[in-house]
């Protein structure tokens, strides 16, 4: 990283653990003026279609790039469905933050690198304890630590999630 982070990636999910991610990842943002987009942990599944959009399946196909693009704002994140993700963006903006949510359509450290790449992430938050220990994280596809360390290009800062810090 040249500078300062001008994108931050915060991998969160709808259960009350990752909120630490949430409140680390928003003070970083707006500490540094840097855009922040919330990615959705829970959005796809190992069950799920290979590389189906968690994006609602009652729009056509035609419009829906006009409706969802690469980054979802409150509205957007309403229409799929994704209340508690839609909150974390407004709480986020209320302090200042110019925050987005993202869908991924797969849990993936490859699917996540490539969207950090594409975002110009350059700072990512994701939860020290990443791993597929259980069966929950199995069905969910989640990928391991070790995996996002190598496919992500730019600085991945671990958060404890039971402290409530970065973990580095």
């Amino acid at each position: 990283m040249a500078g300062k982070p001008t994108c931050i990636l915060a991998y969160t999910g709808e259960n009350e653990r990752y909120r630490p991610i949430d409140r680390i990842a928003t003070e970083s943002a707006k500490r540094l003026g840097a855009r922040l987009i919330f990615y959705d942990a829970d959005a796809a599944s190992r069950f799920g279609a290979a590389g189906a959009s968690p994006l609602p399946t009652w729009w056509s196909a035609d419009g829906e790039q006009e409706q969802f693009d690469n980054r979802l704002d409150p509205a957007q994140l309403e229409k799929a469905g994704r209340g508690w993700l839609q909150h974390t963006v407004e709480a986020a903006r209320a302090e200042g933050v110019e925050a987005f949510g993202w869908l991924p359509s797969s849990n993936s450290a490859e699917t996540l690198a490539e969207y950090a790449h594409d975002q110009h992430a350059d700072l990512i938050y994701v939860p020290n304890d990443l791993d597929q220990s259980g069966l929950a994280a199995w069905v969910k596809g989640q990928p391991t630590l070790d995996a996002v360390k190598d496919e992500v290009e730019g600085p991945v800062v671990t958060v404890d999630l039971e402290a409530g810090a970065p973990a580095r």
